[in-house]
């Protein structure tokens, strides 16, 4: 369900996130693998539950984000994207499938993806280190 630009993000978009790196693509040396960061709700809960207009929407599953690896960095881009409701990142490499699943009212969950570019800025210049 897309917030149209100039529109209102719903609230209550908030929950407790858990995530950890991983490999996305192996390269023939390690400083040169494409790493991942998954993003899902900390335990089993739901990734996001809103309220659109009178329709109740829930969110549950997890989401990769390629992350830039081996510089030191204080601002980064983290740019999801999807086609169709599948996300550009499925999975890590030899790992299991993993996406969102999004339902709507009273229906069936469906498949879902995730287009958003968010900036992470921290106080100090931190590394995702893909060699050690």
């Amino acid at each position: 369900m897309p917030v149209s630009r100039g529109g209102s993000i719903p609230r209550g978009l908030s929950a407790t996130l858990g995530g950890h790196l991983g490999v996305i693509e192996p390269a023939s040396e390690a400083a040169k693998d494409k790493v991942g960061l998954v993003l899902s709700a900390a335990g089993e809960g739901l990734l996001a539950e809103f309220t659109c207009g009178v329709t109740h929407v829930a969110v549950k599953g997890s989401v990769i984000v390629e992350v830039k690896a081996n510089k030191m960095l204080s601002k980064a881009a983290l740019k999801y994207s999807e086609k169709k409701g599948v996300q550009r990142v499925t999975h890590f490499a030899g790992g299991a499938a993993q996406g969102l699943l999004m339902t709507i009212g009273d229906a069936t969950a469906e498949q879902s993806g995730l287009a958003l570019t968010a900036v992470k800025t921290d106080e100090q210049p931190i590394e995702v280190n893909s060699v050690y």
